[in-house]
């Protein structure tokens, strides 16, 4: 087991599959376990969460930084495991990359909804160039 503790991320991400695909309260309530834990050793009296450097003490040694992650990844996987809507980010429409960025399923209804959008965008903002600037030529 490493000494250290850099804020693991898929600890989070496993609690909200868990809970979203399972519905047992047991796993949000290890989540909030786990947030009063960061809040308690890793919170920083300016602001932000550091790393611990050995999770095998009381209290744990801190370290000197906080993860890139932590904002992006960690707090919106928090966020969505305590929510109290299911459908804000629905597991059967959207996956989640290495970042955390939710990404519509393809074929999904958000997904048809989407491209449709961007469709109407696309073809609202389409570039209309005068041919005499001979740019169509160079294209």
């Amino acid at each position: 087991m490493d000494k250290h503790c850099e804020a693991p991320l898929h600890a989070q991400d496993s609690r909200l599959h868990d809970t979203r695909e399972r519905g047992d309260p047991i796993y949000r309530e290890w989540g909030w376990s786990m947030f009063r834990a960061y809040e308690r050793w890793c919170r920083v009296a300016t602001g932000g969460y550091q790393v611990l450097n050995n999770v095998e003490s009381v209290p744990p040694g801190t370290g000197n930084k906080m993860e890139s992650f932590w904002m992006a990844e960690t707090l919106k996987y928090f966020y969505l495991l305590f929510s109290d809507d299911p459908k804000e980010v629905p597991l059967d429409e959207f996956v989640f990359n290495t970042e955390a960025h939710p990404l519509a399923i393809e074929g999904s209804p958000t997904d048809t909804r989407l491209r449709e959008a961007l469709a109407r965008v696309h073809a609202r903002f389409r570039p209309t160039l005068p041919l005499s600037l001979g740019l169509m030529q160079r294209m």
